[in-house]
């Protein structure tokens, strides 16, 4: 499994998604317990235009196993990668008691673990060979493919009368809210999701926090129904339904069966709407925010993230966290949740989004006598915001944590927000080229992962209606923290300096366009982006125009981009160090 797809010089993936960009992705893995016969199996991710070809790529992977042994360079490494697989999967206490239970658990040996990695290191190509010969055999071979709605001959749902997936349809409620439908009939279930503008954005320093504590307190209690009632509806039907905080908005998701949608209808627009913030409740789920936030502390990537926002000028609504601090949120009060739902839940400053097995017609009926009957209230202004400038001057803090040979890696570079349509397309393709865009790949991984330098590394956008940041995140070991950040660098000159070549880069924009194309399938997922698009100002179909956005970026763009933009950023690290190890004082 490891030499067909593990690491972007693995078999498959070397020639499936780099050589030739015919799949976003492409792993193995092998399941093989001692109690059922157990299977190895390979999966893409394709664009269906590329799914007879890669089918074939893939059987003549498995068949080269059997006629020809591994090279050794091909097994040492693979014997590596599972190693250091092993070790990183250790970090903390709670990865060694998660790997001896389950181990125990699997096989009856809490050191199965350890001991077949051991065992691994004495595997031969001969061995290899064998296992291929003997298991790879077309008899033996099961396909499951599935494609997106739309490439079938029919599309007629069981009475025939409706289509299986409609267009999105928006409309507007006299209050102001906006509501958007589309019919998605490929399983019987229904994602009803509704956004509001706020989150961090509507922080402020004193109150940080405050979103995500009204978001968690909101389903705990409306004028209809009580906490209680709300959880057992949902549980009792096999649905969900869940609020959420985060930088840009504040939203709520549920999930349910067809034949339970209506019902729940009434249950969405009471939390939306209707919150009472009950006082006891209140106050156990701040205890519960407040454990949260120093548990962050726990965990690494949390750790730099926290640490990197307070080192972000206090202009910027990014140089606060979701959760807010152990003193602000300290000081919250049931009545700080109630402003915050009373000014930012309004209608106008809303969108609700119904994708799944509806009637379109039937639910605009419906929401329109439900959600209809809300007061429009008041208007939400939100300010004008500035569009950031490229730093004048770099700045790099380190943090010393209490985290055995792991450091920490973030680093930070001013960008626009999500209305500058140009810098958005550009961006994508440099976050392609460097990091992969859709996943695991481009330069940065390839040169730091592949030289064992990372556990991971990756790069992306924090911005949204608000102008915010491209980060860039690593985790790495104190001994090669320095080499990581200088590897980091490097790359970004070599853009700044060279460009992209042309090969390279129209590699990255047909890895981007396909991976879009398989983005946003299901239900929940149609529903989010387009009810975030349109809340932001996009229109709701905006995704829908992406490859046109990708194929009008040019390597000058990506290039002039690179010159302006990645210069001077915001570095934060952190190890178990006082200072990065080749920056101590003499």
């Amino acid at each position: 499994s490891y030499i067909l797809t593990n690491g972007d010089s693995s078999r498959l993936v070397k020639r499936l998604r780099i050589d030739r960009p015919l799949v976003t992705s492409v792993d193995s893995a092998s399941y093989t317990p001692g109690f059922v016969k157990g299977w190895f199996q390979v999966h893409t991710s394709s664009d269906p235009a590329n799914v007879q070809v890669v089918s074939e790529l893939v059987w003549e992977e498995l068949e080269r196993l059997k006629t020809e042994p591994v090279s050794e360079a091909e097994l040492n490494r693979a014997k590596r990668q599972k190693s250091a697989d092993h070790v990183f999967g250790q970090q903390t206490v709670q990865n060694q008691a998660e790997m001896l239970a389950n181990s125990y658990l699997a096989t009856g040996d809490a050191l199965f673990d350890d001991r077949y990695v051991e065992g691994i290191q004495k595997v031969t190509a001969e061995e290899i060979q064998a296992v291929a010969r003997k298991y790879f055999v077309p008899e033996r071979k099961s396909t499951v493919m599935i494609r997106p709605l739309g490439s079938g001959e029919s599309e007629k749902s069981e009475g025939g009368s409706q289509l299986a997936e409609s267009e999105m349809v928006k409309k507007v409620l006299p209050n102001g809210l906006t509501v958007l439908l589309k019919r998605q009939a490929a399983v019987p279930m229904v994602s009803i999701q509704a956004y509001a503008k706020a989150g961090v954005v509507s922080d402020s320093e004193a109150k940080s926090g405050r979103a995500a504590l009204a978001a968690d307190v909101m389903v705990r209690g409306t004028k209809r129904f009580s906490g209680d009632e709300i959880a057992e509806h949902f549980d009792d039907i096999g649905g969900s339904l869940a609020m959420t905080s985060q930088r840009n908005s504040t939203y709520l998701q549920c999930s349910v069966l067809k034949e339970d949608f209506i019902s729940s209808l009434d249950y969405v627009e009471q939390v939306l709407f209707a919150p009472t913030f009950p006082e006891e409740d209140f106050e156990k789920l701040k205890a519960i925010q407040l454990t949260r936030i120093k548990s962050r502390q726990a965990n690494p990537q949390a750790e730099i993230l926290d640490f990197w926002a307070t080192k972000v000028p206090a202009s910027s609504p990014y140089h606060l966290t979701v959760a807010g601090t152990v003193e602000s949120v300290s000081k919250l009060t049931v009545a700080d949740c109630r402003e915050f739902h009373q000014m930012f839940f309004v209608p106008s400053n809303m969108v609700l989004a119904i994708v799944g097995d509806i009637d379109v017609d039937a639910t605009a009926a419906k929401v329109q006598g439900l959600f209809g009957e809300v007061a429009a209230g008041h208007a939400v202004n939100w300010p004008q915001y500035q569009e950031n400038s490229p730093l004048a001057q770099g700045a790099a803090y380190h943090l010393k944590n209490q985290k055995a040979n792991t450091a920490m890696v973030t680093i930070g570079y001013p960008i626009h927000s999500l209305f500058d349509e140009k810098q958005r397309s550009t961006l994508e393709m440099f976050e392609g080229v460097l990091t992969g865009g859709n996943g695991a790949g481009g330069r940065l991984h390839d040169e730091l992962r592949g030289e064992r330098l990372v556990y991971y590394v990756f790069g992306q956008p924090l911005n949204g209606f608000v102008p915010g940041y491209f980060i860039f995140m690593a985790q790495t070991r104190p001994d090669t923290l320095q080499e990581v950040l200088t590897r980091i660098e490097t790359n970004l000159k070599k853009i700044r300096d060279e460009g992209v070549p042309k090969e390279e880069f129209e590699k990255t924009r047909q890895m981007l366009i396909a991976g879009n194309a398989l983005r946003d399938t299901t239900a929940g997922q149609q529903a989010q982006q387009a009810a975030l698009d349109e809340l932001y100002g996009l229109g709701f179909d905006y995704s829908k125009k992406y490859e046109e956005r990708l194929n009008a970026v040019t390597q000058e763009d990506v290039q002039a981009l690179a010159k302006e933009f990645f210069v001077n950023g915001i570095q934060a690290t952190s190890s178990p160090e006082e200072e990065p190890a080749a920056e101590k004082k003499k």
